[in-house]
Protein backbone atom coordinates (compact mmCIF):
# COMPACT_ATOMS: atom_id res chain seq x y z
CA UNK A 1 0.00 0.00 0.00
CA UNK A 2 3.13 2.26 0.70
CA UNK A 3 3.97 1.63 -3.05
CA UNK A 4 0.69 3.06 -4.26
CA UNK A 5 1.17 6.84 -1.66
CA UNK A 6 -0.99 5.39 1.18
CA UNK A 7 0.56 5.95 4.52
CA UNK A 8 0.47 2.62 6.80
CA UNK A 9 0.44 3.14 11.20
CA UNK A 10 0.62 0.00 12.62
CA UNK A 11 0.59 1.52 16.28
CA UNK A 12 2.27 0.19 19.35
CA UNK A 13 0.53 -2.98 21.47
CA UNK A 14 -0.48 -2.60 24.97
CA UNK A 15 -0.31 -5.57 27.40
CA UNK A 16 -4.02 -6.57 26.65
CA UNK A 17 -3.16 -6.87 22.94
CA UNK A 18 -4.88 -3.44 21.76
CA UNK A 19 -3.43 -1.63 19.32
CA UNK A 20 -2.67 2.08 20.77
CA UNK A 21 -1.62 5.51 19.20
CA UNK A 22 -3.26 4.84 15.49
CA UNK A 23 -5.84 7.05 15.64
CA UNK A 24 -3.83 10.31 16.79
CA UNK A 25 -1.34 9.45 14.00
CA UNK A 26 -3.89 9.26 11.41
CA UNK A 27 -5.47 12.83 12.60
CA UNK A 28 -2.65 14.28 13.05
CA UNK A 29 -1.43 13.07 9.39
CA UNK A 30 -4.97 13.98 8.03
CA UNK A 31 -4.46 17.72 9.32
CA UNK A 32 -0.94 17.67 8.27
CA UNK A 33 -2.30 16.34 4.51
CA UNK A 34 -4.88 19.40 4.42
CA UNK A 35 -2.43 21.99 5.04
CA UNK A 36 -0.27 20.46 2.54
CA UNK A 37 -3.51 20.73 0.23
CA UNK A 38 -2.44 17.28 -0.55
CA UNK A 39 -5.61 15.32 -1.29
CA UNK A 40 -9.41 16.59 -2.61
CA UNK A 41 -11.11 13.78 -1.05
CA UNK A 42 -10.52 11.80 2.30
CA UNK A 43 -11.87 8.04 2.99
CA UNK A 44 -11.41 7.09 6.32
CA UNK A 45 -12.26 3.31 6.94
CA UNK A 46 -13.69 3.73 10.16
CA UNK A 47 -16.91 4.70 12.58
CA UNK A 48 -14.66 6.03 15.66
CA UNK A 49 -16.11 9.42 16.36
CA UNK A 50 -12.75 10.43 18.13
CA UNK A 51 -11.85 11.37 14.65
CA UNK A 52 -14.56 14.14 14.51
CA UNK A 53 -12.43 16.89 16.04
CA UNK A 54 -9.92 16.25 12.84
CA UNK A 55 -12.33 16.36 10.39
CA UNK A 56 -13.81 19.41 11.80
CA UNK A 57 -10.42 21.39 12.10
CA UNK A 58 -9.22 20.12 8.34
CA UNK A 59 -12.37 21.53 6.78
CA UNK A 60 -11.39 24.48 8.95
CA UNK A 61 -8.01 24.87 6.80
CA UNK A 62 -9.55 23.71 3.90
CA UNK A 63 -12.10 26.17 3.88
CA UNK A 64 -9.08 29.09 4.60
CA UNK A 65 -7.48 27.92 1.64
CA UNK A 66 -10.75 27.85 -0.88
CA UNK A 67 -11.27 24.37 -0.60
CA UNK A 68 -13.95 21.88 -0.27
CA UNK A 69 -13.11 18.39 -0.27
CA UNK A 70 -14.56 15.81 0.57
CA UNK A 71 -14.76 14.05 3.63
CA UNK A 72 -16.40 10.50 3.79
CA UNK A 73 -16.48 7.22 6.75
CA UNK A 74 -17.06 3.74 5.43
CA UNK A 75 -18.04 1.12 7.43
CA UNK A 76 -19.46 -2.17 7.26
CA UNK A 77 -23.42 -2.74 7.65
CA UNK A 78 -23.86 -5.88 9.19
CA UNK A 79 -27.28 -6.62 10.74
CA UNK A 80 -27.41 -6.69 14.51
CA UNK A 81 -24.58 -4.40 14.62
CA UNK A 82 -25.13 -1.72 16.95
CA UNK A 83 -24.26 1.71 15.71
CA UNK A 84 -24.72 2.30 11.96
CA UNK A 85 -23.37 6.29 12.57
CA UNK A 86 -20.13 7.21 10.59
CA UNK A 87 -17.58 10.05 12.05
CA UNK A 88 -19.27 13.50 12.46
CA UNK A 89 -19.02 15.96 9.70
CA UNK A 90 -18.73 13.14 6.89
CA UNK A 91 -20.90 11.16 4.32
CA UNK A 92 -21.22 8.14 5.52
CA UNK A 93 -21.23 5.02 3.34
CA UNK A 94 -21.65 1.56 4.31
CA UNK A 95 -19.42 -1.23 2.34
CA UNK A 96 -19.98 -4.79 2.16
CA UNK A 97 -18.58 -7.43 4.91
CA UNK A 98 -16.42 -8.72 2.43
CA UNK A 99 -14.95 -5.78 1.53
CA UNK A 100 -13.83 -4.71 4.97
CA UNK A 101 -12.79 -7.86 6.10
CA UNK A 102 -10.51 -7.95 2.69
CA UNK A 103 -9.04 -4.72 4.10
CA UNK A 104 -8.66 -6.64 7.30
CA UNK A 105 -4.58 -7.54 8.57
CA UNK A 106 -4.34 -10.69 10.68
CA UNK A 107 -1.25 -10.04 11.67
CA UNK A 108 -0.08 -9.65 15.61
CA UNK A 109 2.57 -7.41 15.53
CA UNK A 110 2.92 -7.48 19.71
CA UNK A 111 6.23 -8.30 20.06
CA UNK A 112 7.71 -11.95 21.09
CA UNK A 113 7.30 -12.45 24.92
CA UNK A 114 10.24 -14.63 26.27
CA UNK A 115 9.65 -17.70 28.27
Amino acid sequence: MEQQGIIVFQGRINSRGQEKGVDVSLALDLIQATYEQRYETVVIVSQDSDFGPAVRLSKTIANSQGRTPTFCSAFPNERGKVSRRGIPGTTWFHIGKETYDACHDPGDYRPKRMA
